[in-house]
């Protein structure tokens, strides 16, 4: 394994900490581009989430999973670098190419990621062979390669995709044409974030929260763990989630959002614990969503009868909807609650959770 630089001080990957700012206001944000928003977020949950949307609407939505992210990372990477420089990527050497990606992935908490082999003749023949173990989303990779792949070469391709073994996938990318129902179809909501005055105790030396720094980084792994919940997790675009709900609706229909809730609450009532909510403060819950990128936290009341929480800068809201669903039905161990929810123009989402 290459190796990866991290901060003296608290040992965070440099990648991180430069690429990312934790601002005051709950928003994380990349650094060189203020707009590309991300969030530092549990990742076991995201296929088993597209999962469950499959159980509810009886339908499967891999492929649009991983048309959707491929087409979010190419337009990224086009915006972010020139084309002239994206082609001299793909001139360099093959391992130059493998090492780069390999540490961003390992250092973002996406897996184990392997470049086995790149053919480049710069004509239809041409692909990428990728092994990856422990990938954080299968179909999130997926994505990111295929995506990744037709910005260094300024054409459509394909992907397949093969198990090798329990933890083990082959990834291999080629020159291909994509469907055609997916080519156009990508719109995605931003808002004027606010400010914020959340104060967080940051490294000395590489200015990353201190509550970050204390998550665990297996960078040969490419694995995250948060230590208080042993839960994994990945520091990824919020974009990406929130354009594939938008396409699963604008493809499947109006379902899809209460579908996404759904899962979403059934994720949390199936893994989480009682225990690990019950004694939390809004002061804890909203330090909580400030390290995850999640918004600020401005209202939470919580009782036997009923919940409301308001939360700012607010971003993938539908999931938002229900894990607030989930820990209000774990806290208060009821089974059978009704939700209701409003997300403003601003940004502002509103989540009120009351027994049925």
């Amino acid at each position: 394994m290459s190796r990866i630089k991290v901060c003296k001080v608290c040992g965070v990957p440099l990648l991180v900490s430069n690429g990312q700012t934790w601002d005051n206001n709950g928003v994380i944000y990349e650094t060189k581009d203020p707009e590309h928003r991300m969030i530092f977020y549990e990742s076991d949950n995201l296929d088993r989430l597209f999962t469950g949307i499959e159980e509810i609407i009886g339908l499967p939505i891999g492929r649009i999973v991983v048309e959707c992210k491929s087409r979010l990372t190419k337009e990224y990477l086009e915006k972010m670098i020139p084309a002239v420089v994206r082609k001299a990527i793909y001139l360099a050497r093959p391992a130059t190419i493998a090492k780069r990606m390999a540490n961003i992935a390992k250092a973002y908490g996406y897996g184990d990621v392997r470049v086995e082999e790149i053919y480049r003749r710069f004509g239809s023949e041409d692909y990428m062979v990728i092994t990856v173990r422990n990938p954080y989303s299968f179909l999130f990779f997926q994505g990111d390669n295929l995506g990744g792949m037709e910005a260094a070469t300024g054409r459509e391709c394909t992907v397949e995709s093969e198990k090798v073994s329990e933890d083990t996938y082959k990834i291999v990318v080629r020159i291909g044409v994509h469907p055609p129902e997916l080519r156009e179809r990508l719109h995605v909501k931003r808002y004027l974030l606010k400010p914020g005055s959340i104060s967080m105790e940051r490294c000395p030396a590489c200015g990353i929260p201190k509550e970050v720094a204390s998550f665990r980084w297996n960078l040969q792994d490419g694995i995250i763990t948060d230590p208080e919940t042993g839960r994994r997790m990945a520091l990824y675009g919020n974009v990406g989630l929130e354009a594939v709900f938008k396409e699963l609706e604008s493809e499947l229909g109006e379902t899809i959002p209460d579908a996404v809730i759904e899962a979403q609450r059934r994720f949390v009532r199936e893994t989480m614990s009682r225990k690990d909510w019950q004694e939390i403060t809004p002061e804890g819950f909203k330090r909580m969503m400030a390290i995850r990128g999640l918004g600020m936290l401005t209202q939470m009341e919580i009782d036997e009868q009923h919940a409301t929480v308001t939360i700012e800068n607010s971003c993938i809201h539908l999931l938002m909807v229900g894990t607030l669903q989930g820990l209000y039905e774990l806290i208060t161990r009821k089974e059978d609650t009704v939700r209701e929810w409003e997300l403003k123009d601003n940004g502002d989402l509103t989540v009120s959770v009351r027994s049925g």
